[in-house]
């Protein structure tokens, strides 16, 4: 009976260590964002999709709330008009897109960026620090894909993706970016490695 009762408690207490919860703050810093923006935060808990939002003031913008404290949690920061245009095109909308996904676990994440979220810096806890190692590996090649396609956007969003296997600015971009993405896919095999030898 006793063995039962111990039993009993140590699959309470793994049940309840397992389910702990951690309280995290994300503080949002943007230079150069002088319009007042909707910031958007994305996670999925227990199996839900859990969705907030707030607007930027002054650039600033801060967010609160409960993780598992045992695992990080993959999250999404995205930046939206505050007013929906009729007129924008799905294609636009979605090309438009301005959001980075990163690592959320207890404690205090930072972001800082000027006025962009896709280009920001996220810091946070030990698996958002190891994100941003791998990141700076391939920071020279990021750099280079994003300023290739803010120029291919706007071509794409005036064709609303028809005859862009017949534009040849299109096959120009899209031909200095496939190295890119294999030099960032190789760096990032070549780390793996690496983070084992580390575990």
């Amino acid at each position: 009976m006793r063995k039962m009762a111990c039993l009993f408690v140590l699959l309470l207490f793994l049940v309840f260590n397992g389910n702990a919860q951690g309280i995290f703050k994300i503080h949002g810093a943007f230079t150069s964002l002088k319009k007042e923006v909707k910031v958007v935060l994305a996670y999925n808990l227990n199996h839900k999709q859990v969705q907030d939002s707030t607007v930027t003031r002054n650039g600033l913008f801060d967010f609160s709330g409960t993780v598992p404290s045992a695992l990080p949690v993959k999250a999404t920061l995205g930046f939206l008009p505050l007013e929906d245009h009729p007129n924008t095109s799905y294609v636009e909308q979605l090309l438009k897109i301005d959001e980075q996904d990163f690592f959320l676990e207890k404690g205090t994440v930072l972001v800082k960026g000027s006025s962009k979220m896709n280009t920001a810096v996220i810091t946070g806890g030990k698996t958002q620090q190891e994100l941003l190692s791998l990141q700076g590996l391939k920071r020279e090649e990021r750099a280079k894909m994003l300023n290739l396609q803010d120029e291919m956007i706007p071509l794409l969003i005036q064709s609303q993706g028809f005859g862009i296997d017949s534009n040849k600015k299109v096959q120009a971009l899209s031909a200095q970016m496939q190295p890119l993405v294999k030099k960032m896919r190789e760096k990032e095999e070549g780390e793996k490695p690496r983070r084992r030898s580390r575990m």
